[in-house]
């Protein structure tokens, strides 16, 4: 059986007694949201050092669940002009909230170091690392995508599961060739040259061993870890919603044509980095959004 993954997150983080008197940030902060805005604020730097020590996934579309568990009279529209103003000032990081949806700052990392030097742990993502060099002695940085390798994944079926059926094709009305397929589409929602719109069959299941049930059942897992309460992964839907999944992956190997290795590496992108882990939430947006992943694993900016 694996083992737990190492830990991440810190049980404490400590503030300095004067925090009131000698940050001209908390200052500004203060003067523009009061205290409501400092809660916010105080909030989210808890939120990093709890979740994964160092940094907290986060985008506006969290305001009204972040309000709520702040409460004391906190609404969505406070917690999005705090955010906005915190980076704005620079309490959190701009750079990197742009470019990834994440919270962190100087501050909060270096809360962090002085907790993670004493652990067996010290690994940090250097796409998300603020500190200097001479201030990050005895960490060890990896890249973000170092942790989707097939050996760091729990989805990895053999390319040999997957066989993409031969394209048949059939002549049309002008003797050209055609892509049944594409035929078939086209025909499809009772677009049928006047004709009756024909019933669609109804698809057999997939099997268990195939490799887009494989593939989508990874991403139930993955989301019942990051989005527990997905109402498409309940227990009396689960199923029927892996099945639907599989029916769009399979397409993306099939129709769409993707390389299988890279459809791996992309496929656990989707569901460890911060942002999209938040969008990839079916079959359907994964083949829909297939390009910008594999764009932002590649270290470019995508399509967000």
């Amino acid at each position: 059986m694996a083992g737990r993954p190492p830990k991440q997150s810190i049980d404490y983080s400590g503030w300095a007694v004067d925090i009131f008197d000698s940050d001209p940030k908390i200052d500004k902060l203060m003067d523009a949201q009061g205290c409501v805005g400092f809660v916010i604020y105080f909030y989210l730097c808890q939120r990093a050092y709890g979740s994964n020590g160092y940094f907290y996934p986060w985008c506006y579309d969290d305001c009204a669940t972040t309000a709520r568990k702040v409460g004391g009279g906190a609404g969505a529209k406070s917690v999005e002009e705090t955010v906005r103003y915190c980076l704005q000032i620079g309490l959190f990081e701009k750079r990197l909230f742009d470019g990834w949806n994440i919270l962190t700052s100087r501050g909060i990392q270096k809360r962090f170091m002085q907790v993670a030097l004493t652990r067996t742990n010290k690994s940090v993502i250097s796409e998300y690392w603020l500190l200097k060099k001479e201030e990050s002695a005895g960490l060890n940085f990896c890249a973000l995508n170092s942790n989707l390798s097939a050996g760091n994944t729990d989805y990895d079926p053999p390319k040999s599961n997957y066989q993409p059926p031969k394209e048949s094709k059939v002549k049309d009305s002008i003797g050209k060739e055609s892509n049944k397929e594409t035929l078939s589409s086209d025909l499809a929602d009772g677009e049928t040259d006047g004709e009756k719109p024909r019933k669609k069959k109804k698809k057999d299941p997939f099997p268990h061993d195939h490799v887009a049930y494989q593939a989508a059942e990874y991403m139930a897992k993955r989301i019942k870890k990051h989005t527990p309460n997905h109402p498409q992964i309940r227990d009396d839907v689960r199923e029927k919603t892996i099945q639907r999944w599989a029916q769009d992956i399979e397409k993306l190997l099939r129709i769409d044509n993707v390389d299988f290795e890279e459809f791996k590496r992309v496929l656990a992108f989707s569901q460890v980095d911060p942002f999209w882990q938040k969008n990839i939430l079916s079959g359907e947006k994964l083949r829909a959004r297939y390009g910008d992943l594999l764009v932002r694993m590649n270290g470019g900016d995508g399509d967000r």
